[in-house]
């Protein structure tokens, strides 16, 4: 049954696409003078490319709040602060619903380590800063040698103490929609059991779609949920299954 909209309804509907494409040009035209400006300095230092990383998704995130109404909460919050006195690393997997939970996640670990196909290399000068950052870049196709270049690259880093994130499903996906966790998972839990296993629920794609210019309004929530350590692993027996039942249904239960 087809749904009309009253005057005030399509008003506010062109506002809110208005205020979208306004979000994407200013993503797009900061994102390029900012890297461009900076990048002669930026690439003599990854500490400091991190450091303008994290201010850049600061000022993404705060503009699509200004301009598009969206904000964020986070549930039950890992504290970063007492994994670190307890010499604690830990792999964030998360839900991956937008390009949102890049832009937080940029934020609230500091510039993490993410996993990343090499295709993203190829967007002019997003590409270069991938790699002044150090990012987890891998080939999928390469199947066994991409798991262990990934395990490789993440005992490299343990020093660094910086925060690996992986999306199992490898690619966004809409709202309840259901993707298979890729099975790498297993073999990056087994080769660094040092490293705590943190799953995160999110319904970012609700007000941020894969698929659609408009932004809605909203408040987007961000669940951290039970850590998994190498001394209580035995208790979730299948990692894979357990990882991807409790993600599923916690991001379907903040929809």
């Amino acid at each position: 049954m087809e749904v009309k909209l009253n005057n005030m309804q399509s008003i506010t509907l062109l506002k809110h696409y208005c205020k979208s494409v306004l979000f994407l040009l200013f993503c797009c035209v900061f994102t390029t003078f900012f890297g461009v400006i900076l990048l002669p300095v930026a690439l003599l230092s990854s500490d400091f490319t991190r450091r303008i990383a994290v201010l850049w998704a600061r000022l993404i995130l705060s503009t699509l709040k200004f301009l598009c109404g969206i904000k964020y909460e986070v549930q039950d919050a890992i504290n970063a602060e007492i994994l670190n006195q307890q010499n604690i690393q830990y792999i964030i997997v998360s839900k991956h619903q937008s390009a949102w939970e890049t832009l937080f996640f940029t934020i609230y670990f500091s510039c993490p380590a993410f996993i990343l196909k090499k295709e993203l290399l190829y967007i002019p000068l997003f590409g270069l800063y991938l790699r002044a950052v150090g990012m987890i870049i891998i080939d999928r196709s390469s199947g066994v040698a991409a798991i262990k270049k990934i395990i490789r690259k993440i005992l490299q880093m343990k020093n660094d103490k910086r925060a690996v994130v992986i999306f199992p499903e490898g690619t966004r996906v809409l709202p309840k929609q259901r993707v298979k966790f890729q099975q790498g998972i297993i073999a990056i839990t087994k080769s660094i059991p040092d490293y705590a296993i943190i799953p995160v629920a999110l319904n970012s794609g609700l007000y941020w779609s894969k698929d659609k210019l408009l932004k809605k309004e909203g408040t987007i929530k961000v669940k951290f949920l039970s850590p998994i350590y190498k001394d209580n692993i035995y208790l979730y027996g299948d990692v894979l299954k357990h990882l991807e039942t409790v993600i599923n249904e916690e991001s379907d239960a903040l929809l």
